[in-house]
Parts: structure tokens; sequence; C-alpha cells
């Protein structure tokens, strides 16, 4: 059968054709809009960032930047050259507190009938020694003193030197050296 209504399928066809095209061209000029609109907006942003550029790049120059940058430099140069003094000074201390212990130990231990006359540090290549010289009213003071510094816990056992009797003002006193090994030597890493 011959279709005799070709011209209401072509008129059809056409519309539809037509309106694909309206539709591809809206589709093509939004997406020409999109395009232009994120060039605008692209280009917007590129000139802020330029713009803050320009501001920090001025306030890099500025004198009171430079100042303060000068200042942080010298600063810290300084605490480069100061650091090992401190240190040296914070080791100074806690040999300070250490020998303050020691010669509260010391008071702590010894009897009342004996004093000492002089309390010195001996450094070897891998000990310390403390020598303690002093008198004592005995023989006996002398070995009590040297049992309650046995019982400290910085040195070890105490070693006597000497002991000599002498007359001072009619009574008999002993004069005596007694040197004590130290557990840990003190102040002797000050540098």
């Amino acid at each position: 059968m011959i279709n005799i209504n070709l011209i209401a399928s072509r008129r059809a066809q056409r519309l539809r054709v037509a309106k694909l095209a309206r539709i591809s061209g809206y589709g093509v000029l939004g997406l020409l809009l999109a395009v232009v609109l994120t060039y605008a907006w692209l280009s917007i942003a590129i000139a802020v960032v330029n713009g803050e550029i320009r501001e920090v790049d001025a306030s890099l120059g500025d004198p009171k930047l430079t100042q303060a940058l000068d200042r942080i430099t010298f600063l810290e140069s300084q605490a480069a050259v100061l650091r090992p003094r401190v240190k040296l000074l914070h080791q100074v201390q806690q040999s300070q507190q250490a020998w303050g212990q020691i010669l509260d130990d010391l008071s702590a231990v010894i009897p009342n009938d004996v004093w000492l006359t002089s309390v010195a540090s001996r450094r070897d290549q891998d000990k310390q020694k403390v020598v303690l010289i002093g008198s004592a009213l005995s023989q006996r003071a002398v070995g009590n003193f040297m049992l309650n510094l046995k019982q400290a816990d910085w040195c070890s056992t105490p070693t006597l030197g000497y002991t000599q009797t002498v007359k001072l003002q009619g009574s008999d006193v002993v004069n005596f050296e007694v040197t004590v090994n130290m557990e840990k030597p003190i102040g002797s890493d000050l540098q």
C-alpha cells in the first residue's frame, strides 16, 4: 500500500530535526556560556591573588619587618653562642647540689668529739676521692666516724690514711686522714 500521508511524516521528521538542532544549539550555547563564566571567574581569582602577592611583596620591604628579622637572626646567633655556657652553668648547679648533699651527710655522720680541718677532692684517671683531714679526742672517735661514713650512699668504704696522737693544751688529740672513694664523680664533666 502506498502511503499518501508522506507530507505529515516528513514534516514530523523535520520538526524532530529542528528540535534536535535547537537543543544542540542551546547546549553548545550553554557550554560556551559556562566556559566564558569559568574564564571570567578564574581571571578575577588570578587578579586577586596577584594583588595579594604585590601586597605581601610590599610588606616584605617594610623596614620594621627587616629590623625584626635582623633582630631574630641576632638573637638566634646569641643563643647559639650562649648555649654552651648555659649547659656549663647547669652542670655547675648540679655539682653544687651534689656537694651540698655530701656536706650535709658529713655533718650528719660526724661524732661530737671529731672535727674536720680539711675536706678536699682529688680526681684520678677513673676515680674521684674525698680526703678528710681532721682531729678527734680518741682513736675510737675516728673509728666511729669511719663506720658512720661507711653508711653514706655517695661513697665506698673509707680508708684510714694515718692517725697521729699529739698533745694540745695538755690533752691528747688524734689527728687523722681518711680517704673515701666516691661512687660517682662530681663536677669532673665540667667543660
